[in-house]
C-alpha cells in the first residue's frame, strides 16, 4: 500500500512539474515574440504588442501581433533571427 501511494505521489509531482515547465516557456515565447516583432517594426512599443497564435515549425516561427489598431503576420526562423513583420489585410 506505501508502495503505490508513493509511485502515485511521485507521478502527480512529476506532473505538475512538467506543466508548470510549459506555462513557463509559453511566456518566455511571448516575450521573445514580442521582442522580435519590435525589431521588425521598430516604431511599436513591446509592452503593447499582444501576441496571437504562436506556431513553431521545424525552421520557422509565424505568429500574429497587434498593437492598438494595427495588426501584424510576422515570422521567423526557429531561434527567432531575421524577423518580418508585414501589416494583415
Amino acid at each position: 500500500m506505501k508502495k503505490k501511494f508513493l509511485s502515485v505521489f511521485c507521478l502527480a509531482a512529476t506532473a505538475l512539474s512538467l506543466a508548470a515547465c510549459a506555462q513557463a516557456g509559453e511566456a518566455t515565447d511571448t516575450a521573445k515574440l514580442q521582442a522580435a516583432t519590435v525589431e521588425a517594426v521598430p516604431e511599436l512599443d513591446a509592452a503593447a504588442v499582444e501576441i496571437s497564435n504562436p506556431q513553431r515549425g521545424a525552421a520557422k516561427w509565424t505568429w500574429d501581433a497587434r498593437a492598438g489598431a494595427a495588426t501584424y503576420s510576422c515570422n521567423a526562423d526557429d531561434r527567432m533571427r531575421l524577423p518580418s513583420c508585414v501589416p494583415a489585410a
